[in-house]
């Protein structure tokens, strides 16, 4: 469909985090992935909640990994899948990076 391969790949926001097993499932993390096969760096991003109100500090986490990475020169493409807390921009608290763990979303979210 395009003439040129995009440098990058952004699906997204989606409604709801996408976590463990829940990834299989996903349109979002799914369209990702079609750009890491094709070999273009891919984000899956998604606002962890169900009420949905901070769309925009999705965006701009989104916004602020595009141009972190942007910068760097890979030689592999690579697919990162980020949940973004429902709450504003501002209060943030960083990153944390994790591999995909194992959880399927009929299982309840224990909290230590």
């Amino acid at each position: 469909m395009l003439d040129t391969q995009p440098d990058m790949v952004i699906s997204g926001i989606n409604a709801g985090a996408n976590m463990g097993d829940d990834t299989i499932y996903s349109g979002t993390v799914a369209a990702a992935t079609e750009g890491f096969l094709l070999g273009i760096p891919a984000i899956a991003v998604s606002l962890a909640s169900r009420e949905l109100a901070h769309y925009d500090t999705a965006a701009r986490v989104v916004a602020d990994l595009v141009r972190q990475f942007e910068k760097r020169t890979h030689s592999l493409p690579w697919l990162l899948n980020v949940n973004v807390p429902d709450v504003p921009y501002e209060q943030l608290q960083g990153r944390e990076v994790t591999r995909l763990g194992k959880r399927h979303k009929a299982e309840p979210v224990v909290k230590g």
